[in-house]
């Protein structure tokens, strides 16, 4: 989810290699975007004008591609199945912290804090984690910690690269000078939650998020649009839930093209329930089958 401070609660999210500010204002990195959080999942309430802010960003033919959403009996979103169990049953396995491939050439991993048990941190991520805020400093390690893991296991002669930021903020595997074929990077984290992940030909936007404890009914009027009816009519418990699925997508998206909250991640169309679709020039997948806690993906299909 987004970096700031969570209604006093709960930590930030996602990893950068330096800050940025997008065309909002905002504060945002390289992984996501940056805000006050009040149990709303990072998105900033309405303001004057903001309903008529144009309409979501499409495909080259004008259209949003989305897969058809499970529903239920009253035409409601309804809950796949979250167990690892369900996932093998479809041939999808579990995400796990030593990382599955979802698509090809794209992997991704998703752990807890606790699950972490690698080497020392990385020089370059000790000293990056000396610059910020004390309260980040664990979550940064544990995110970088999670993504050189990963690398380990499926780039293991990019695992000890140094990371750096390119212009726009994204975080990037920095070759020194080196005319390397580099994959694309990124890394989120909620809570204790922190996720990982790596495209081989492009860039690549991750995002985790679990349910917030408070959420307005303005709030998944923003992000939903035309779907929020359908959702505000969930139990509550649940309609928590499939707000954090569809704002994983959102924000995996914008972190994939790099434009935080310029990217305007709520005007994404989600369809509730659905787990795949495109957004611009990026595919993205939600891990519902493979994921306990929402976790969705973004990125650039392989060629």
């Amino acid at each position: 989810m987004s970096t700031g401070n969570r209604a006093g609660t709960r930590g930030a999210n996602t990893d950068s290699a330096g800050a940025w500010v997008g065309a909002s204002g905002v504060h945002a990195d390289g992984a996501g975007i940056t805000g006050t959080r009040a149990g709303t999942g990072g998105i900033p309430e309405p303001t004057a004008g903001a309903a008529g802010s144009g309409p979501p960003r499409v495909d080259t033919r004008g259209l949003a591609k989305t897969s058809r959403p499970r529903v239920d009996a009253r035409g409601l979103p309804a809950d796949p199945p979250l167990s690892p169990e369900s996932g093998a049953a479809q041939g999808l396995p579990e995400v796990t912290i030593d990382g599955t491939e979802i698509s090809p050439g794209v992997w991704v991993a998703s752990a807890t804090r606790a699950d972490l048990d690698d080497p020392p941190a990385h020089a370059g991520d000790l000293a990056e984690a000396g610059t910020r805020p004390a309260w980040r400093r664990g979550e940064f390690l544990a995110g970088r910690t999670l993504l050189r893991h990963l690398l380990r296991r499926i780039r293991p002669d990019l695992a000890a690269l140094p990371l750096c930021a390119d212009p726009a903020g994204k975080p990037r595997l920095d070759a020194g000078g080196e005319d390397l074929a580099l994959p694309g990077i990124t890394i989120s984290h909620d809570e204790d939650r922190i996720a990982a992940a790596v495209c081989a030909h492009g860039d690549v936007g991750v995002d985790v998020q679990l349910p917030p404890a408070r959420l307005t009914d303005s709030a998944v009027r923003r992000c939903l649009g035309s779907h929020a009816p359908a959702v505000t009519a969930l139990p509550r418990l649940r309609r928590a839930k499939e707000f954090a699925w569809v704002w994983t997508v959102q924000e995996a998206c914008v972190k994939a093209a790099g434009t935080g909250m310029a990217g305007r991640p709520w005007s994404i169309d989600v369809p509730p329930g659905a787990v795949s679709g495109h957004w611009g020039g990026f595919a993205w997948l939600s891990l519902r089958t493979r994921s306990p806690v929402p976790l969705s993906c973004a990125f650039q299909p392989a060629p």
